[in-house]
Parts: C-alpha cells; sequence; structure tokens
C-alpha cells in the first residue's frame, strides 16, 4: 500500500497537487494531537471527580493534566476556564472542518485533472487507434474509471496511511495508561486485520475486475436501445432490449452486495469488539490489582480512545477492500497514460499550389483484410472530383488516407510532392470536412458553427451572409436569440436538410482550401438533395473539391467521376 501510495504519487501528481497532499498531512497531524489533547483530557477530569482528596494515581501525564486544572482553577475564574475549553474545541472544529473541505476539494480536482490528461491522450492518438475503440469503453474510461481511481484507490491509499499514523498516536497514548492492555488489543487486531486482508483481497480484486465490465456492459444496452428505439417500437422488441438491460443491471447488483457484505462485516462486528476490549482491560487491572479508581480511569480512557480508534480501523479495513475493489481502475489509467503518441510532425508549412497525388498506396486493417491495393490518384487544384463505390468497399477509407488521418500501410501521399506525413497538422490546415452525418453539439449555433476554433476572425453579420449562402436564415430569424439561440439533441431540433446545410456553413466559416464531401446527400430526399448540391457546385469555383457518394443523381455535378471497385480506383467517363 505505501508502495502504491509513493508510486500513485509520482505518477499522478504534478507539483501543485504534491505541495497540497503535503498540506493536507501535515493537517491532519495537528488534528490528531488535538483529539489526542481533547481525549486525554476526559480521564483527568474522571480522576478529578472521583478522588478530589487524592488525586495521583499511576498515571504521570493525566495526574499533570489534573494539576494543571487544578493551580488554574485556584489561581483564575472558573468562567476563564470554561472559555478557554470552548475556544480549544471551536478551533479543533474549525481544523477538521477545513481539513475536510480542502480534502474534497483536492480529490475532485484531482478527478478532473487526471480526466484531463486521459482526454488530450486520446485526442492525441490516432485515428486508427479511435477506429479500433469502443464508445463504452471510452465513456466507461472518461467517467466510471476515472472517479474510481481517484475517490477508491489514490484517496483510498492516501487515508489508509492517515489512518496508521493517527492509530500509532492513540497506541503510544494508550501506552502511557496501560502497556500491558494495550499490547494485547494491538496483537488482537494485528491478528483480525491481516486475516481479514489475506481472506478478502482476492475476492476484492475479482468484484472489483468483475464491476468495470458490468458497467461497460451497461452503457453499451443503454446505447443500443437509444440508438434502436425506433426499430424497437416497430418490430415490438421492448421485452428482449429490457431483459438485456436488466440481466446485467441484476449482475451488477449482485456484485455490490456481495461487496457491501464482506466490506461491512467490520463495522458489523464493532459491538463484539468494544466488549472484548472492556473485557480484556477489566481481567489485566484485577490480574495487578489495580484500585477501583485506576480501573475505571483504564476503562474511561480506553472507551473514549475507541470510540475515536474503532471508527479509524472501521475505515481503515473498508479502504483496504476499496483498494483491492479499484485496482483494475489504476491498471488500466497507468496503461492509457503510458501509451506512447507516436508524432514525427515537423510542424513544416505546406502549400497547395498544384496537385495532390496519390502513388501505389494500399491499406489494410490487418494483413488478411487487404482494403486498397496500389492506388495512383492525382486531383488537380480547382478540380470537383467525385468517387463511387458500393457500400463496403473502401470509400470513407480512401477519402481517410488523403487528408492524412489514416496513414497507408504502403504508398505515400504527396502534396505538390511534399510527403504529407512530414507535417500532417499542417496539411489539415488546408481542409474542411463535411461527414455523412454533421455532428451537432448542444451549444448555441455561433458555437456550431465555429466549432471550437478560436482561430477563426469573423463577426455575426459574416456568420449571417453564410448561412445566407446555404439558405439557413430561418434559422435565426426565427428565434430572439438569433446566433446565441440553444441547438442540439435537447433543445431545438433542426431537421436532416437543415443539419446538412449547417455542416456546410460551418466547413465554409473554416475558409479552406481543400472540401471534403463524404455520402452529404445519402439521407437526404431529391429536393433536399439538390438543393445542397447547388450550394456545393456554387463553392467549386473557389476550392478544390473531393466527393465520396453513391448517387449518380449527386456525382452529375462532378468534373470527374472515379469508380472504387475490386481494392482499385478507375476512372469514368462523364456521360
Amino acid at each position: 500500500m505505501l508502495s502504491d501510495l509513493i508510486f500513485n504519487f509520482k505518477f499522478f501528481l504534478n507539483k501543485n497537487f504534491k505541495l497540497r497532499i503535503i498540506f493536507l498531512f501535515i493537517n491532519h497531524i495537528i488534528n490528531i494531537f488535538l483529539d489526542i489533547v481533547s481525549v486525554a483530557s476526559i480521564p483527568a477530569l474522571l480522576v478529578f471527580f472521583l478522588n478530589k482528596n487524592d488525586i495521583q494515581v499511576e498515571v504521570d501525564f493525566i495526574n499533570n493534566i489534573v494539576n494543571y486544572v487544578m493551580d488554574f482553577v485556584q489561581s483564575k475564574s472558573t468562567f476563564l476556564l470554561v472559555l478557554l475549553i470552548f475556544i480549544f474545541f471551536t478551533i479543533k472544529t474549525v481544523l477538521k472542518i477545513t481539513y475536510f473541505a480542502y480534502f474534497t476539494k483536492f480529490g475532485l480536482d484531482l478527478s478532473v485533472n487526471i480526466s484531463g490528461k486521459v482526454l488530450k491522450k486520446k485526442l492525441n492518438n490516432t485515428y486508427l487507434n479511435y477506429l479500433q475503440s469502443n464508445y463504452s469503453n471510452f465513456l466507461n474510461l472518461m467517467t466510471t474509471i476515472t472517479d474510481d481511481f481517484v475517490q477508491n484507490n489514490f484517496l483510498i491509499t492516501y487515508n489508509i496511511i492517515i489512518s496508521f499514523v493517527t492509530l500509532l498516536f492513540y497506541f503510544i497514548f494508550l501506552l502511557a495508561i496501560n502497556p500491558i492492555t494495550t499490547v494485547s488489543i494491538i496483537l488482537l487486531s494485528l491478528i483480525s486485520f491481516m486475516t481479514y486482508y489475506f481472506l478478502t483481497k482476492k475476492k476484492f480484486i475479482s468484484f472489483g475486475k468483475h464491476k468495470l465490465i458490468l458497467v461497460e456492459s451497461t452503457l453499451s444496452k443503454i446505447k443500443d436501445i437509444f440508438n434502436s428505439y425506433k426499430e424497437i417500437k416497430i418490430y415490438g422488441v421492448k421485452n428482449f432490449f429490457y431483459e438485456r438491460f436488466i440481466n446485467v443491471k441484476k449482475a451488477w447488483a449482485t456484485n455490490k452486495l456481495k461487496f457491501a457484505i464482506i466490506s461491512n462485516l467490520p463495522k458489523l462486528l464493532l459491538e463484539l469488539g468494544l466488549l472484548i476490549i472492556i473485557f480484556i482491560i477489566l481481567a489485566v487491572s484485577f490480574k495487578l490489582e489495580l484500585k477501583i479508581s485506576y480501573i475505571a480511569v483504564n476503562i474511561a480512557a480506553f472507551s473514549i480512545a475507541a470510540l475515536r480508534i474503532f471508527p479509524v480501523v472501521i475505515v481503515l479495513l473498508r479502504n483496504v477492500s476499496k483498494i483491492n475493489y479499484s485496482k483494475k481502475a489504476q491498471v488500466i489509467l497507468i496503461n492509457e497514460l503510458n501509451k506512447k503518441i507516436c508524432n514525427n510532425d515537423q510542424k513544416k508549412n505546406i502549400n497547395f499550389k498544384k496537385m495532390i497525388s496519390l502513388e501505389k498506396v494500399s491499406f489494410g486493417y490487418n494483413e488478411e483484410k487487404t482494403i486498397l491495393k496500389n492506388i495512383d490518384f492525382t486531383i488537380n487544384k480547382g478540380s470537383f472530383i467525385g468517387i463511387r463505390g458500393e457500400s463496403g468497399q473502401g470509400k470513407s477509407t480512401l477519402v481517410n488516407i488523403i487528408m492524412g488521418i489514416l496513414n497507408p500501410t504502403r504508398g505515400k501521399v504527396l502534396i505538390d510532392g511534399m510527403d504529407i506525413s512530414i507535417s500532417t497538422n499542417s496539411y489539415l490546415k488546408l481542409i474542411s470536412y463535411i461527414p455523412q452525418k454533421v455532428t451537432i453539439i448542444d451549444d448555441t449555433i455561433k458555437n456550431n458553427l465555429l466549432f471550437g476554433n478560436q482561430l477563426i476572425k469573423i463577426n455575426d453579420q459574416e456568420i449571417i451572409n453564410v448561412l445566407n449562402k446555404v439558405k439557413l436564415e430561418n434559422i435565426i430569424t426565427n428565434h430572439k436569440k438569433k446566433l446565441d439561440t440553444i441547438i442540439g439533441e435537447t433543445t431545438i431540433r433542426a431537421s436532416e436538410g437543415e443539419i446538412q446545410r449547417l455542416g456546410i456553413a460551418r466547413a465554409l466559416l473554416q475558409n479552406r482550401e481543400i472540401l471534403i464531401l463524404d455520402e452529404i446527400t445519402s439521407s437526404l430526399d431529391e429536393k433536399n438533395e439538390k438543393n445542397i448540391m447547388n450550394i456545393i457546385k456554387n463553392l467549386s469555383k473557389d476550392s478544390t473539391i473531393i466527393m465520396i457518394s453513391h448517387k449518380n443523381t449527386t456525382l452529375e455535378y462532378c468534373d470527374e467521376i472515379y469508380s472504387l471497385s475490386d481494392k482499385q480506383l478507375i476512372k469514368k467517363k462523364l456521360i
């Protein structure tokens, strides 16, 4: 556990977080000291009230507290003593509240920080890695796994170390009162702790792995229901999807139940443990023939200390359970953050003057499945190129290679004779892309159009002019907030034609030289298709356009048409 904390401290924390956790530790040590002073004062007062005439007992430092109180009472007013006690406990309470608030904020900030690091890794990853990933897995990683690690592993490991430090301070205090009883309790506690730890470790690790699998499966089932809602209603298969979801949730609930029962066993056995401690104190005290007043002091001191120690021990045992339960989350995050991002980009400026050419380009996701083979292809600047092909022939893969987000298995893509892989980021700044399904984010119309591109310096009137150009003026004139109107899945809905035109407007505002269109009319009716293609045709005067489509009515607007079939690209004659 200590090695885990040291590793996590070095691996996950930056300088700021390291200083904050050190501050937390110091704050906790102060809180422990104040706690022990308050615990020690209670048996001292008990001795004072039990034995006013003869207050000397075997515990020297309790005698010192009693003597100090007696001297203070004699020299000062009782009111001042009460006031000082009130101030002491007020300071103690304020420090505890401060510690709790600071500790909670530390955990939340750390969760945000690690989520940000993971997301940056994902966004800097290759497009091929994205294609090979799973949505439910990604969602699980960004939500459940990150929070699970921070709350149930990192902070829990820290709390375990803190718990051991707290117990150490209390045991030193109890050793001063009654060494034999304290040693007996320590041995009993150690045996109980080690037995519980070794009996449950493998179970909790297994529960933790199974939990993450079940959470990911739950997210997958929810996504299936949401994406298939229309088909579910049409085919009347509600029960099938209901059973799939409920079965996973039942397995998740069973997993949580087993964890809850085993991890809460120490808490359920608290009363029995406290009773055993009192019997040990009485047995040792009678064996040593101690005075009744001293036995009362022992029981009071150990009972009060037990009220502080037992919650710590219970939390300690539960935290050990949680660490084993969340071990898989730690492993997944470490693997994600340790992944190497291959970046050979030389940051050279690329200018498009003449042509883009593909030389002997081949691609396959593995050796058995080749999608493209030895393709030679030239796109002249200012041309309007159409690429036709049946579904699954590799049209989108070819365009992804032309855009530079997917590297060919063999061959290369050149722009004016320069390999685009030398400076992919610079090359991508030349490209605007309109997908088959345009993504609308839950944000304003303006932010949907700019799409987070802070480099676009444009005023609202220029945006409105672009919307007029793609015949979307109604989308702002019908709403009071104009460009600040929220549009998205949960707010104002747009038709498929409007969404497609929003995608075109977004691409136009990027003001780039190359425009890539990926099946943008596949889901549109004839009227909307004609409107969209007339807009695109007007753009072809200023841009180089590459369009994928399987529809002849769309491709007739192109200057050149190529057909992708049997892994080859063949030029077709215009009719």
